[in-house]
């Protein structure tokens, strides 16, 4: 798994059996998230002929600050992306 970091200009590299941080997109994909339990207020709008769908996580110490997939007509996940908290400067 390769996780991109924006604000450093950096890319970790890591085996996805080792890795246990959500705040990879990854997470929902492996079955780790729990829509109902791990998030709150949920948008969707059309995008095409897809649906953006965004999730704001319930906890505070979540490391992103929502998540967004694109869905096609036949509920498969196009797209996942997270934005991640980063320390203001």
């Amino acid at each position: 798994m390769f996780l991109f970091t924006p604000a450093s200009n950096r890319v970790q590299r890591m085996k996805v059996r080792e890795s246990d941080d959500l705040r990879a997109p990854l997470g929902f994909l492996l079955g780790r998230l729990d829509f109902c339990r791990d998030f709150q207020r949920f948008v969707s709008r059309p995008e095409g002929a897809d649906v953006r769908l965004t999730a704001v996580p319930k906890s505070e110490q979540a490391p992103y600050t929502d998540v967004e997939f694109v869905v096609t007509p036949a509920y498969q996940i196009r797209e996942v992306k997270a934005d991640p908290k980063f320390p203001k400067k």
